[in-house]
């Protein structure tokens, strides 16, 4: 997200990973969680803060909603792609 967010400003601003482990209910905060069901939380979240306004703690924590300052935004997810490994 950041990097293709700074080639569509011009601009590399580093992005919340805390707001997604805090509020992403779908996965598991710091035990993980998909790649696709960030994206799709970001999505339907409007956006994602910046690092600055919702800093890493690196531990799970609960979700500020309150939080203001919105950097970026997404309009598309990615689908999971699938391989046949034989």
């Amino acid at each position: 997200m950041e990097g293709i967010n700074s080639i569509v400003t011009g601009n590399l601003i580093s992005l919340s990973e805390q707001e997604v482990i805090d509020c992403d209910g779908q996965d598991n905060g710091c035990n993980g969680g998909e790649m696709q069901n960030a994206f799709q939380f970001v999505i339907d979240n409007g956006g994602i803060d910046t690092e600055a306004d919702y800093p890493f703690t690196g531990t799970d924590g609960t979700c500020d909603a309150n939080r203001v300052g919105t950097a970026s935004y997404i309009t598309t997810c990615c689908t999971r792609l699938q391989f046949d490994r034989n």
